[in-house]
């Protein structure tokens, strides 16, 4: 895998570098060291498999968890492992902009804890490049990575998956379709199916993505919505 370290640090780069070299599934890493190296590797739409962003950046008007969200916008693929030496002062903000989030790290690094995030990350990248649902419709079959898909919305007899900018409509059943996906999905609703990795917060009855589009939760299920969205942000982290 191609990553990249961010961190005004040169120490640390260096120590996670050393790290990293011993680990036969990175192929190259690239020093991301100042606002300059930040913007090239934004601007440029730079593909890394991993970016390990140290979320404290002195001096500058934007923290680690910004710039990891400008990277995520050029290269959404791109696997985010944010890294800081203050345990408890980011630790509600990780959430707050949209990023293909990995994992957490605290300075110093613990190298089985690097290393379980580095096959945690490989592991997530194989998964999204093979596992895929499968639709038909009168316009043709497709192939939709069940990671890329926000929600899965149903209306009469159709469903209609939403992706980013991009929907698509088939005729499905919700009830039956939802078999089909992963457990990462929560079906917050009757008519919604939602991928946590899209939301925010639940506030009240509804689940916050990340784009602060809301999906409602029915109160028949919102206790156990409650609870499968907290157990996997437990085991995300």
């Amino acid at each position: 895998m191609r990553v990249a370290i961010c961190d005004n640090e040169k120490e640390c780069i260096e120590y996670l570098r050393k790290m990293l070299e011993k680990n036969p599934l990175i192929s190259s890493i690239y020093e991301v060291n100042d606002k300059v190296d930040l913007d090239n590797i934004i601007d440029a739409r730079e593909q890394f498999d991993i970016v390990f962003m140290d979320i404290d950046w002195d001096h500058l008007p934007k923290n680690g968890i910004n710039y990891a969200s400008e990277i995520h916008n050029g290269a959404p693929a791109t696997q985010i492992i944010y890294v800081t030496g203050y345990n408890d002062r980011f630790s509600q903000d990780v959430f707050m902009e949209e990023v293909n989030l990995c994992g957490y790290l605290v300075k110093p690094v613990e190298e089985e804890r690097l290393k379980f995030l580095v096959e945690k990350a490989y592991n997530n990248i194989q998964f999204f490049e093979t596992d895929k649902l499968l639709l038909e419709s009168k316009k043709g079959s497709y192939a939709l990575p069940y990671r890329a898909i926000r929600y899965v919305e149903s209306k009469t007899h159709q469903v209609i998956i939403h992706m980013g900018r991009e929907e698509y409509v088939f005729y499905e059943k919700l009830e039956a379709l939802k078999k089909r996906f992963p457990k990462y999905y929560v079906h917050c609703h009757k008519s919604y199916l939602v991928n946590m990795n899209e939301v925010r917060r639940i506030e009240g009855y509804e689940l916050v993505l990340r784009d602060d589009s809301r999906i409602p939760i029915s109160k028949l299920r919102y206790q156990a919505v409650k609870e499968q969205f907290f157990n996997y942000i437990r085991k995300t982290i």
